[in-house]
C-alpha cells in the first residue's frame, strides 16, 4: 500500500471541516454542485447556502471514496483549505478516491507530512 488510511491520521491533528473557509463558501462549492449535481452525498445545502459535508466532521469523501473506503487516499491541505474546491472537482471528474483532510495548524501539517504517507496541497 503507497498511503496510510485516511483513518490513521488522529482527529486532534485535523480541522474540522466546519471551520475551513474554503469548503464552507457557497461561492467555492457550487461549482461542484453546478459540475456534479447527481452527486448529493457531497455537499450540504441550507437555504441558499452550499458547503461540503464530511461525513464525519474531519475528512470531506469523493464518490469514489465514499463507493470503497478501502481505497481511500488522504489529501492534506492547510487549515484554510487553499485548493479544496479543486480537488473536489478534479476527484470527482477523474474517479479519484480521495479522503481529504485539514491540518489543525502549520505544526500539525508539517507532522503530518513527516509521519504519514499523504498527497499533499
Amino acid at each position: 500500500q503507497n498511503f496510510d488510511s485516511p483513518w490513521s491520521i488522529d482527529n486532534s491533528m485535523l480541522r474540522p471541516c466546519s471551520q475551513v473557509p474554503t469548503i464552507t463558501m457557497s461561492e467555492k462549492v457550487e461549482p461542484y454542485v453546478m459540475y456534479f449535481p447527481w452527486d448529493t452525498d457531497a455537499v450540504e445545502v441550507s437555504g441558499s447556502s452550499v458547503r461540503a459535508r464530511c461525513q464525519d466532521g474531519y475528512r470531506w469523501l469523493s464518490p469514489a471514496c465514499r463507493d470503497n473506503r478501502s481505497l481511500c487516499v488522504p489529501f492534506l491541505a492547510t487549515k484554510e483549505g487553499w485548493g479544496a474546491d479543486y480537488m473536489m472537482q478534479r476527484s470527482a471528474a477523474h474517479n479519484m478516491p480521495i479522503a481529504m483532510l485539514f491540518a489543525e495548524s502549520t505544526s500539525a501539517y508539517v507532522n503530518i507530512v513527516r509521519n504519514f504517507r499523504t498527497t499533499v496541497y
